[in-house]
């Protein structure tokens, strides 16, 4: 499959879509708690039981925001920006080179710390 990287929020009222902060989806689509309207796993909405909508309305028009992806050995990046500048390899440092030598691919998770940064990629 294509990795793809959304928004968590819903087009329709910006409610949080998935609660969980990692792990697998438990159905192919992706419904919102707060009055249920359904994505697909490529963001297109695809489900929308108000029967209420104004006339016009089209669901091609309401997708997920999209946001950059950049995969690089292995490592996922992701930039909020649906249009980011450059790919996350092309902002590394130039050490980063040295990396080339070390099979990145392979290696496994020993431990998992997790900081929030202020920075885009």
């Amino acid at each position: 499959g294509e990795l793809r990287a959304f928004h968590n929020t819903c087009r329709h009222r910006g409610s949080q879509l998935c609660q969980e902060s990692e792990g697998r989806l438990k159905a192919r689509l992706i419904t919102c708690p707060y009055h249920a309207w359904s994505y697909s796993l490529r963001g297109e909405l695809v489900r929308v039981p108000s029967k209420s909508l104004p006339d016009g309305f089209d669901k091609a028009d309401h997708p997920l925001y999209r946001v950059a992806l950049s995969v690089w050995r292995g490592f996922v990046f992701v930039n909020l920006a649906e249009d980011a500048a450059g790919s996350a390899q092309s902002s590394f440092d130039p050490a980063s080179g040295n990396l080339g030598n070390w099979p990145l691919e392979t290696l496994v998770s020993g431990h998992v710390l997790r900081k929030v940064m202020n920075c885009n990629w």
